[in-house]
């Protein structure tokens, strides 16, 4: 799969539409739809939307550039019994 309809699949397993995506990343539903079309006019801005992307959702990296899973990344669990 490539990387702009992993894009689109994550927008959906988060059941966000194009607009409120965009919103939570700062940009609008047009330069998400683009992005899911793989037509991005400014391709340098791919590279910083999907760091933004990865921060905002807690993707995997790898798993949006490559497809490598897990899709989400886990946060560190804490434990006071560690303690």
């Amino acid at each position: 799969m490539e990387m702009h309809k992993r894009i689109r699949e994550l927008r959906k397993s988060l059941k966000l539409s194009q607009a409120a995506f965009g919103e939570k990343l700062g940009v609008s539903r047009s330069v998400i739809n683009n992005i899911e079309l793989n037509v991005l006019a400014r391709p340098d801005q791919k590279l910083s939307l999907l760091k933004l992307i990865c921060k905002e959702f807690s993707v995997n990296e790898e798993w949006l550039l490559n497809g490598t899973e897990p899709i989400f990344i886990e946060p560190d669990t804490f434990s006071l019994d560690d303690f």
